[in-house]
């Protein structure tokens, strides 16, 4: 996925492991739906509050469907529409405000409409201290 702030277009889009002096490294990107050919961000911040909610349960229905969980992320500042404002350029104020007063709401029904885990339940891994 691409965006003017971040992103590599072509990297792997479900976890992956990097090696890294002798450990491994698990990278859980950013979720997304391929959608005519592109990588759209789908499970989280900005994204989360712009989309309408429909087209996040579609999205995220379609990976579950496709036999891959999902990461999905919010900031705590997200759940706080009351949050005190700063001025930042116009781009970044129109995603970092927008919609602040459904994000809660919207919290609630996507954890009605799915299932979620921690990360390692999800990829089975076992605890650090348990493989001593």
């Amino acid at each position: 996925m691409l965006n003017y702030r971040y992103g590599i277009e072509d990297a792997p889009r479900w976890p992956y492991e990097l090696p890294s002096d002798g450990a491994t490294l698990t990278e859980f990107p950013i979720t997304t739906w391929r959608v005519l050919g592109r990588n759209v961000p789908v499970a989280g911040g900005a994204y989360f509050r712009i989309y309408p909610y429909a087209f996040t349960k579609l999205a995220l229905g379609a990976i579950n469907r496709g036999g891959h969980p999902f990461t999905f992320y919010l900031h705590p500042w997200e759940i706080d529409a009351a949050h005190p404002r700063i001025p930042l350029p116009r781009r970044i104020a129109l995603t970092h405000y927008v919609n602040l007063g459904a994000t809660d709401r919207r919290l609630r029904r996507l954890l009605r409409d799915f299932r979620f885990a921690p990360m390692k339940e999800v990829l089975g891994v076992r605890d650090a201290a348990a493989r001593v």
